[in-house]
């Protein structure tokens, strides 16, 4: 009997050892999935940023030949037709939900229509600049909408990316900030949009539907984008039309004003030679 109960308690230890040994395994491997998680999340939003900021380098030099909205409209419309195929080869379609018009009116209209309109009277140094100040943005506005509190770790956060971005933009090679009010003023516009947008993201995106959603918003921001391009041209061709119009008025009547300053003898002169050339 003696040596049955110490069996039965080492089998009973042994079992207790290897449950141990599975939580222990179970906690490692949820921690290091969330790590994981969590690190390729950073990534993820660390890659948007870079190429978000790249865009006022490189719209910048593209507003002196393509009209501002004309370029926020071919943006999305080739980003659609990308994310188009995910969808379709995954049997889904996009959202066309309320939060998905909400996004892609103040994520893709709101947002490029003020950036590349105000980008046309002010510096990519300054649009840059203000938009380092999309986490202050994105703080005050999730703090009544989320319900996220305004820690001292966030706010010192903050302080020193904009002291980063500020130092990194305002003591670059030859960088200067020019003050455009219509300009700066709209940029700081497209700056509220884009925290409006990642805190409305913040809760549209955390289930399984994120590419439905942003393809559904994306399409709606072109549903918006559409109007104003083509009010865009019809404005450019009357414009252009006045212009037209206006050389033609001022070349007539610099010509009008230019013959009276000729010498009538001269005029006879010149009008006996070109008979003679006739004859």
């Amino acid at each position: 009997m003696v040596t049955i109960s110490r069996s039965k308690g080492s089998q009973i230890i042994l079992q207790d050892q290897s449950s141990d040994n599975a939580n222990v395994t179970s906690v490692y491997r949820s921690i290091s999935t969330r790590l994981n998680g969590r690190f390729t999340a950073i990534m993820a939003l660390v890659l948007a940023n870079i190429v978000f900021g790249t865009t006022f380098v490189a719209t910048k030099p593209m507003l002196d030949r393509i009209p501002p909205l004309t370029i926020a409209t071919g943006r999305f419309a080739f980003a659609l037709l990308v994310l188009m195929p995910f969808l379709l080869r995954s049997g889904r379609r996009p959202n066309l939900g309320r939060t998905s018009a909400l996004l892609g009116f103040v994520g893709v209209f709101l947002l490029y229509f003020s950036q590349n309109l105000g980008l046309e009277m002010t510096s990519a140094t300054n649009g840059a600049l203000i938009h380092g100040g999309i986490p202050v943005f994105t703080m005050l506005i999730a703090g009544p909408v989320l319900a996220e509190r305004l820690n001292a770790s966030r706010l010192t956060g903050v302080a020193i990316s904009l002291l980063g971005v500020g130092a990194v933009i305002l003591c670059g090679n030859g960088a200067k900030v020019n003050l455009s009010l219509a300009g700066d003023s709209l940029i700081l516009l497209s700056a509220a949009a884009m925290a409006a947008y990642l805190v409305i993201g913040r809760k549209a995106f955390s289930g399984d539907d994120t590419l439905e959603i942003i393809a559904g918003g994306t399409c709606y921001g072109l549903l918006f984008l559409i109007p104003a391009v083509l009010q865009q041209h019809c404005s450019l061709l009357r414009s252009n039309a006045t212009r037209t119009r206006y050389r033609r008025q001022s070349q007539s009547s610099a010509t009008v004003h230019a013959v009276p300053n000729i010498p009538p003898a001269r005029l006879a002169l010149a009008g006996g030679r070109s008979e003679s050339k006739s004859s």
